[in-house]
């Protein structure tokens, strides 16, 4: 899957390219992304939990790989691919992607008083019920020391 996702970034990206008539511009010396995203096809990527702290994930053509995992995972969302990669400095990050189930969140429509704002030069804002002025006089200035 990550040779079939690479050919597919290409594609997309020809197809957005040569409508308009331009030459592709290939990437400098070094400027390179090491990475790779890979699917979820029948369970082939999991995360597997041992323990309170011990974290895996099984990647395709991988044994179990630790990992940190920074939040809990719902059981209702469904993974859609994995996304590799490694930094200058030889650290490998893992980004998942998943599907979440559509949640309505509610609308509140009560609104108290609304204010109205303006911009006047001699009293910096200006409130439409006048009661929220704020002058030259509100807003103190603090000195910042810098050290060389």
């Amino acid at each position: 899957m990550a040779l079939i996702n690479t050919q597919l970034n290409l594609n997309q990206s020809c197809r957005k390219l040569f409508p308009k008539e331009k030459t592709p511009k290939f990437g400098a010396k070094g400027k390179d992304k090491r990475s790779y995203t890979t699917n979820w096809i029948n369970n082939n990527i999991e995360i597997v939990h041992k323990g309170d702290k011990e974290n895996y994930i099984k990647l395709p053509k991988l044994r179990l790989v630790r990992i940190i995992l920074h939040r809990s995972i719902p059981d209702e969302w469904k993974m859609k691919h994995a996304t590799v990669k490694e930094t200058a400095s030889g650290k490998f990050f893992i980004s998942l992607t998943f599907d979440a189930p559509d949640t309505k969140a509610e609308t509140r429509r009560e609104f108290g008083i609304i204010e109205a704002f303006d911009y006047s030069m001699p009293n910096l804002i200006v409130s439409a019920s006048g009661e929220n002025d704020i002058t030259a006089e509100d807003i103190h200035w603090y000195p910042i020391s810098r050290r060389g």
